[in-house]
């Protein structure tokens, strides 16, 4: 081919695509969100509530020093001590999945950039109401922790974890902790 008639190829392979996109309304892609937690910064002199490692949860009054803002940065600050204890309760058990998850795996690591090694992650089904073993759908933002090596692992957990607890863990789902008054 001749440069011309390789240049009136490529103008008529882009008017067709320019046709195949307007057909399918293909929309540009949109901008990623933000997926850093947002916390809200506490009124001067509020209460506020923390929760220490060993899950115990304490209150304090926001005087926006270099604690406060170190607490703030840590997303340890909470306007609601019931926000504190579920996000406590919420650390208990995810600490507790992950060790079963890497007791469940003993030495296999999971590698992401092989995609022909089978990998697997839990994940809750919200119109079957229950969880399931999910297979090599494990993508880069998928915090390793959460990756098995077989199907097998959703029976072993659930005799150590409630199903609620489990999809408060792999969900990041606060809101199906209960916490008593």
């Amino acid at each position: 081919m001749k440069p011309k008639e390789i240049l009136e190829r490529i103008a008529k392979l882009e008017k067709e695509l320019a046709t195949l996109k307007a057909r399918v309304n293909i929309k540009p892609p949109q901008k990623t969100k933000n997926l850093e937690p947002k916390f809200e910064v506490p009124e001067l002199k509020r209460k506020y509530w923390v929760a220490d490692a060993s899950g115990d949860v304490f209150s304090f009054y926001f005087r926006n020093d270099i604690v406060d803002n170190q607490r703030l940065k840590q997303g340890n600050v909470f306007l609601t001590e019931k926000d504190c204890q579920k996000q406590s309760i919420y650390n208990e058990l995810r600490a507790k999945y992950v060790a079963y998850v890497k007791e469940y795996n003993g030495d296999w690591v999971a590698d992401l950039d092989n995609h022909a090694q089978e990998k697997f992650q839990l994940y809750y089904n919200a119109m079957q109401k229950k969880l399931l073993s999910m297979s090599n759908y494990v993508s880069v933002m998928t915090d390793l922790a959460f990756v098995f090596k077989d199907k097998d692992l959703l029976p072993f957990v659930q005799k150590r974890m409630t199903d609620v607890e489990i999809r408060a863990v792999i969900n990041h789902d606060l809101s199906c902790i209960e916490v008593e008054n």
